[in-house]
């Protein structure tokens, strides 16, 4: 569930009153399970997948056919890999020399659902991909829009000591 269609129709487009949009989707890959009685389970995990996935190209179509109209922003790359994927592997003012490896993004990425409390560490972590992950794809998609604000993780985790 992307939550956009209050936001965006369907059709391509979005709803009066709006000119651009930022999706961000938290999502993790499909975990399939194989043992005992988990086949429905299963079923409406693919199901939802698949859902989620076509809203997602549709979302994604419309800002390619109409650059500076909004971003995508999916965890689970790392900012080099964002750049590269929007062929501006020029842009490397955009990627500090904090900016997390390929191990760490996807130690964020998979991070679990949870009720409990995080621990600083995993909140900065999360925080961190979050952060970089905006910065890169907002400048990389939307030049005309964002310039990169790198941040360091000292920087960052500024951010959850001042709150």
């Amino acid at each position: 569930n992307l939550g956009v269609e209050s936001l965006f129709k369907p059709s391509g487009g979005y709803r009066d009153g709006f000119d651009f949009l930022i999706v961000s989707d938290a999502s993790a890959e499909l975990e399939l399970e194989t043992q005992g009685f988990r086949a429905p389970l299963r079923l409406l995990k693919i199901t939802t997948d698949q859902i989620r996935g076509l809203r997602a190209r549709s979302v994604v179509s419309h800002f390619q056919r109409r650059p500076g109209t909004g971003a995508y922003l999916k965890i689970g790359n790392t900012e080099e890999h964002i750049y590269k994927e929007a062929n501006q592997t020029g842009m490397k003012a955009g990627v500090s020399c904090d900016s997390l490896n390929a191990q760490k993004v996807y130690q964020a990425a998979s991070f679990p659902t949870t009720l409990r409390r995080l621990t600083v560490e995993e909140f900065d972590l999360l925080f961190a991909h979050g952060y970089q992950v905006a910065d890169a794809t907002l400048s990389a998609y939307c030049q005309d829009l964002f310039r990169p604000i790198p941040l360091t993780l000292k920087e960052m985790a500024s951010f959850h000591s001042a709150a």
